[in-house]
């Protein structure tokens, strides 16, 4: 059964921007390799890292939204952690959207199996403070 994944990666800021076209291109490849129908594709931005990541302190943010097979995730990923320009790489699966709100669950009041009244839990607090 298909499942929809999200593809997050850092690219090299060292990267020209004029190749992260090619380098989308590459990923695209990939995917349409192993049958997986691209949903979207969000645009390269640059980003500062919060920690350095092999010596860089920034780095391009791409991501890839796709629907395939489970069984097709391994390769994927191992197929695109040999490309060079990649410094980081992550595949998360994604919950399907949908625009209803679940229903809200009744809350249930507790019913106290003795009710307490203000004037008895007076009389008990004056026996043990004598």
């Amino acid at each position: 059964m298909e499942q929809i994944y999200e593809l997050a990666y850092l690219l090299s800021i060292d990267t020209a921007e004029e190749a992260l076209d090619e380098i989308v291109g590459k990923i695209e490849t990939i995917l349409k390799t192993e049958k997986a129908k691209i949903i979207k594709l969000e645009k390269p931005r640059k980003i500062h890292l919060s920690y350095p990541i092999q010596g860089q302190e920034g780095a391009f943010l791409m991501s890839h939204r796709f629907q395939t097979e489970q069984e097709k995730i391994i390769n994927l990923k191992q197929s695109i952690e040999k490309m060079p320009e990649i410094i980081r790489l992550l595949i998360v699966k994604r919950q399907p959207f949908s625009p209803e709100r679940p229903k809200e669950k009744p809350i249930k009041k507790e019913n106290s199996k003795a009710e307490i009244e203000v004037g008895d839990i007076e009389k008990e607090l004056d026996e043990v403070l004598k």
